[in-house]
């Protein structure tokens, strides 16, 4: 859920912190590619279960500064293979066709997002790219869309109103 909901790569999940959260905007900051902050945010589901997951990790008495760290003292921060080793577990005990990655996730949720009419500068910031061409190789527009968005934008009836068509 946390990885749908921010776009985040493996590596800027690994290196969330909890007290990078903040809980009134469901707001996160992480560092990206290039060490590069930005501000990604939780849906409500998100929101949810990370609360959830982090009341259980108060319950072990897990004193780890990250969100993500082993169960076993001393708590240390989850390394990007342990969560991709987590979520190909989640992929092997759900038997889902195609393999499940972190990736797929982060790209799940840039096709998502265009889909729900994002604009395509919101999401490039929201993925941390720098070039527009980047977040366009991680979205599939779907035809629905597309036809959408032509009878939306690229319709020029409204010329026509009250006019005669040209003759050629």
């Amino acid at each position: 859920e946390l990885f749908f909901s921010t776009g985040c790569r493996i590596a800027e999940v690994s290196g969330m912190k909890k007290a990078d959260i903040d809980w009134n905007t469901g707001a996160l900051s992480v560092i990206g590619k290039g060490n590069k902050e930005r501000i990604v945010y939780l849906s409500p589901t998100a929101i949810f279960h990370l609360k959830a997951y982090l009341s259980l990790c108060e319950y072990e008495e897990n004193d780890s500064v990250y969100i993500f760290s082993t169960s076993r003292r001393p708590h240390r921060q989850l390394t990007p293979t342990a969560i991709r080793n987590e979520i190909q577990h989640v992929n092997d005990r759900c038997n889902i066709s195609k393999k499940l990655t972190p990736h797929v996730l982060r790209h799940t949720m840039a096709t998502t997002s265009l889909n729900n009419g994002i604009e395509l500068a919101d999401l490039q910031s929201l993925l941390g790219h720098v070039n527009p061409s980047t977040t366009l190789r991680y979205a599939k527009v779907s035809e629905e869309r597309k036809q959408s968005a032509h009878k939306k934008y690229g319709q020029t009836d409204h010329f026509l109103k009250g006019r005669k068509p040209a003759i050629w």
